[in-house]
């Protein structure tokens, strides 16, 4: 060893080796990190309907506007029975429910997690917007900023559509953790293919049926059945189709929930088998 320490060449090598090294490694090091790549969403609307179908469901949405509901009727779906069970009282606005809805102690159980709840993930700075976990953004109304202050992540939160015609939001997001609502629409579609998104596999346009990534299969309100398809009788709704699940607090109607299909911007009514 002491033979080789001592001969120049092998000093010389080895320095050079040292040397070469420690480039190698200040090079690595000073590669800076790669910022992660940004999650695509989906567009909304970023496939336009027809539009003699989009004046047809605006006129079917203003009759439905127009229909009266009976807050003594008997809940004609389970969805329903279980809210009265949770201690729901009506503060007597008959086009809606859920949003001003008074409910006593709401807890969740993980099991017990419907499909069409959602929580809040992100809320911007100035309470203008919020995300949902499947990444979907919503613009919250001017008079609801004060209200979403007092909202947290991982509240649970569900949505309703808003049948008035004199506001300019289309939908009613509650939170069930305060029992404090807001009005928003959607500007944003959720993460394609995310793993909290929702997306259609298959569509059945003369049954009227709509299967989705998670196995489930919704049967479609008869008077909803035409907008699943073109003048063709081809199927509009289409495969990979984004949606969102939201309830529809209607005491008359089995159909008590909505589909909404993020890039036709458009829903229907349908029920879960």
């Amino acid at each position: 060893m002491m033979t080789y320490l001592r001969n120049p060449r092998f000093l010389t090598s080895l320095t050079c080796a040292l040397l070469f090294s420690g480039a190698l490694v200040a090079e690595i090091a000073s590669v800076e990190p790669q910022d992660k790549p940004q999650e695509e969403h989906v567009t909304v609307g970023s496939r336009p309907m027809d539009p003699e179908k989009i004046a047809k469901i605006e006129a079917q949405q203003l009759q439905r506007a127009y229909e009266i509901e009976d807050p003594k009727a008997l809940p004609t779906s389970e969805l329903q029975s279980s809210l009265k069970r949770g201690n729901y009282q009506d503060d007597g606005k008959p086009a809606f429910y859920l949003a001003s809805a008074k409910v006593n102690q709401a807890q969740f159980l993980l099991a017990s997690i419907p499909v069409s709840c959602h929580w809040l993930s992100w809320r911007s700075s100035d309470s203008r917007h919020l995300k949902l976990e499947d990444g979907s953004t919503w613009e919250v109304a001017s008079g609801d900023y004060n209200v979403i202050n007092a909202w947290r992540n991982d509240d649970p939160l569900f949505i309703t559509p808003i049948t008035s015609w004199f506001v300019s939001q289309h939908y009613y997001i509650t939170n069930r953790t305060n029992n404090t609502y807001i009005k928003a629409n959607l500007v944003d579609g959720p993460v394609a293919f995310g793993p909290y998104s929702h997306w259609v596999t298959g569509v059945d346009p003369v049954q009227g049926h709509i299967f989705l990534e998670n196995q489930s299969v919704w049967c479609v309100d008869p008077k909803d059945v035409y907008i699943l398809s073109d003048r063709k009788n081809n199927s509009e709704w289409a495969p990979n189709d984004h949606v969102i699940i939201i309830l529809h607090d209607n005491s008359y109607s089995a159909y008590d929930h909505i589909l909404i299909n993020v890039n036709l911007n458009c829903k229907v009514h349908a029920k879960p088998y």
